[in-house]
C-alpha cells in the first residue's frame, strides 16, 4: 500500500492523487514545477506523500547552496 492509498484521517474517505503546481502550496519557493499530493473530495484535506516532501526539501537545499557563494 503506498501513501495515496489510504483513507483520509479525517473523515475515512478514499484519497485521490492530483498534480499540483507548488505555488498553490503553503510553501515559498520559487520553483515552477508540480508535486504530486492526495486530496479528499469529501472533506478537501490535503496530504503530501514522502515523494511531494522530498522534493520540495531537494528544491529548498539547492536553493540555498546557490545562494551561498
Amino acid at each position: 500500500m503506498n501513501e495515496l492509498e489510504i483513507p483520509c484521517s479525517d473523515c475515512g474517505t478514499d484519497l485521490e492523487e492530483q498534480t499540483t503546481h507548488v505555488q498553490e502550496l503553503p510553501v515559498s519557493t520559487d520553483w515552477q514545477g508540480h508535486v504530486r499530493i492526495a486530496v479528499c473530495p469529501t472533506c478537501e484535506a490535503r496530504y503530501y506523500p514522502q515523494t511531494a516532501l522530498s522534493q520540495l526539501t531537494e528544491i529548498a537545499d539547492n536553493s540555498r547552496s546557490c545562494g551561498d557563494s
